[in-house]
């Protein structure tokens, strides 16, 4: 069985939500590299995906309602048919987003 399967079945969740947010910087900061940041780049975009990872299980943990959740799947879902189009459209369809640091700083955070 798949290491990944393994914890989530038999790590607390508190556990497993540290392994998964160790994982979530990590890209976070692959993810600086793609974009050609430096090194304040690479600092602040894992800066702010702790932040997002932080306010997410302490909103979630004080209070949440199932419409939040219905919000950040439809959101997510909304991210993967634009990540789709750009996949079809390649290489035209990233003509206008290549190299900027904006859209895949936020393409990063999402």
């Amino acid at each position: 069985m798949p290491l990944a399967v393994l914890g989530m079945l038999y790590l607390p969740t508190f556990a497993i939500t540290v392994v998964f947010a160790v994982l979530m910087l990590l890209g976070a900061w692959e993810w600086a590299g793609l974009l050609r940041m430096g090194d304040t780049g690479h600092v602040l975009l894992v800066l702010a995906t702790a932040l997002l990872i932080f306010l997410f299980a302490l909103v979630r943990s004080q209070f949440w309602v199932v419409a939040v959740d219905n919000l950040l799947i439809g959101a997510a879902c909304l991210w993967w048919l634009i990540a789709i189009g750009w996949i079809v459209r390649y290489p035209t369809g990233w003509a206008r987003v290549m190299g900027r640091t904006d859209i895949g700083t936020a393409t990063g955070l999402l």
